[in-house]
């Protein structure tokens, strides 16, 4: 069922309250293109709509970072479909692990059973089209809101949460009220277990295997 567009009102709206010590995850690549370290954080905005732009994407100059309270949301969030991702792939990104120490957040929550007197249905996290959930990203920025909670489209549970912060567009290296660390994801054998139901991972070549002329 189509999500409805954002009332004039969205007093009232449910929140998920992301209180201080709470962590979320996301995948990054570790370095850009010419070999400089990548940022942590990145809050992607573009024109509402426009081709490359993220689901709950703010019009430009602001932005939203996607990050998951699970660690294979993240991982989700990123490869999405995709079953057993190469291992060169895997090993160019790294999974930052953010804590909040500011104080709580309230954010809009778009999985609540309370969002569906407001319009809202599943269709806005996992429908193809971006237009309508931007539209709604935008009227709960307006709102005051400073981000959104939301199931993530790949995760077929829909135990997994998308977390999206709302700010000023653009990378950031540290995020005012948060603490965050970085990790390889090769070798993290929690993480390749969490993904294990999901039938995705990392795909080991037997580079160490020399390879013949067939006789």
């Amino acid at each position: 069922m189509p999500a409805t567009p954002p009332p004039a009102s969205l007093t009232g709206f449910p929140l998920h309250a992301l209180a201080t010590g709470d962590v979320v995850h996301r995948v990054v690549r570790a370095r850009d293109e010419d070999g400089r370290p990548r940022e942590p954080f990145f809050f992607s905005g573009a024109a509402a709509g426009a081709v490359g732009a993220g689901r709950f994407d703010l019009p430009a100059p602001e932005g939203s970072c996607y990050l998951s309270d699970r660690r294979a949301g993240a991982w989700l969030e990123v490869f999405r479909g995709t079953g057993l991702v190469e291992r060169s792939d895997v090993e160019r990104r790294r999974m930052v692990t953010a804590q909040r120490t500011g104080p709580a957040l309230g954010l809009a929550d778009l999985a609540a059973a309370g969002a569906r007197p407001f319009g809202v249905t599943a269709d806005l996290a996992a429908g193809d089209g971006y237009a309508l959930p931007q539209r709604w990203a935008r009227a709960l920025r307006a709102a005051g809101h400073p981000g959104l909670v939301a199931t993530v489209r790949h995760d077929p549970t829909a135990r997994a949460r998308a977390v999206v912060l709302f700010g000023a567009g653009g990378p950031r290296q540290r995020l005012r009220g948060w603490r965050s660390r970085a990790a390889p994801l090769v070798g993290d054998d929690d993480l390749l277990a969490e993904l294990r139901p999901y039938g995705t991972g990392v795909a080991d070549r037997p580079y160490d295997v020399p390879v013949v002329a067939p006789g």
